[in-house]
């Protein structure tokens, strides 16, 4: 399907809360209804999150400190966010239509590239340009803010560029803020030759006012993160962070059950010392007859 890569966050926040076809293969057959998860640490245990699935195997919903959300299907499997986004699409797929509470985007162009300006009461307040290969694949996406306040002064900016494969290559972020603050981040992301990511590395750079004022004071991170997986499986076993700040370095490792389910997540500071575990619990439907 062809799609437009800022509104498929938007549909299936496939970032930060990627469900792949394997995931839901193996919720699906394991009847999986309900995952509860827990922090512990220094002996105590206290519930931290719950996801709720369909007997499809998908998430419908999330809830735990970060954030609390419902998700809906439509009949082609394609996943929205409850209550907050209205989607159209054209004849082939792509999105040609798209509503929230408080803004509305138009589109322009065709083929190899769209343009979508995202307009409040009338106004447009962000604008995102998409290019595609003559695949229909996304292969970059540009998406800006506009002060509203200071007419053509660039607010925020985010630049996404994709692989051959339709994987996130690279990301750019610039975030101005008034008065001397603001913020940028650049994204490099490594995989192995079966698309799964093995490294990424990211450097953020933030500025703000000095004493005196006039001073811009500037300071840059950065981070290498590594991603290793088990031979067999395929699943994810060991994730490791390496910073420019030490106090950020961590390390974490995941348990999974002889069902291949996860049941443990493990957290280590840079020198290895235990952290924060977050234990998973399941309620199952019941077994479906086969």
């Amino acid at each position: 399907m062809i799609g437009f890569g800022r509104l498929s966050y938007g549909q299936y926040y496939d970032e930060t809360h990627r469900q792949t076809a394997d995931d839901i293969k193996l919720l699906r057959s394991w009847n999986i209804k309900t995952r509860f998860s827990y922090l512990e640490q220094a002996g105590n245990s206290v519930a931290n999150g719950v996801n709720y699935y369909d007997t499809g195997g998908r998430v419908t919903f999330i809830a735990n400190p970060l954030h609390h959300e419902h998700f809906l299907y439509d009949d082609k499997g394609r996943r929205f966010e409850k209550f907050e986004y209205h989607f159209g699409y054209n004849d082939k797929g792509a999105v040609n239509a798209y509503k929230t509470l408080k803004t509305e985007s138009k589109f322009s162009g065709t083929g190899q590239a769209i343009r979508e300006d995202v307009t409040r009461n009338g106004t447009v307040i962000e604008r995102h340009n998409y290019s595609y290969n003559s695949d229909g694949k996304l292969t970059q996406q540009v998406s800006n803010e506009i002060n509203k306040d200071t007419v053509g002064k660039l607010l925020y900016s985010h630049k996404i560029f994709y692989n051959k494969y339709g994987d996130i290559g690279s990301e750019i972020i610039y975030n101005s803020v008034k008065d001397c603050r603001g913020d940028s981040t650049i994204i490099i992301n490594t995989y192995d030759s079966k698309g799964k990511m093995i490294h990424m590395q990211k450097s953020y750079k933030t500025m703000k006012c000095g004493n005196p004022a006039s001073v811009i004071e500037r300071k840059t991170i950065s981070e290498s993160i590594s991603y290793l997986y088990d031979a067999t499986t395929g699943q994810l076993t060991k994730e490791a962070m390496t910073s420019s700040d030490p106090t950020l370095n961590y390390k974490k490792e995941y348990v999974y059950n002889e069902s291949g389910i996860i049941v443990k997540e493990l957290g280590f500071d840079g020198n290895g010392k235990s952290t924060t575990n977050i234990l998973y619990t399941y309620v199952f439907y019941p077994v479906r007859k086969r």
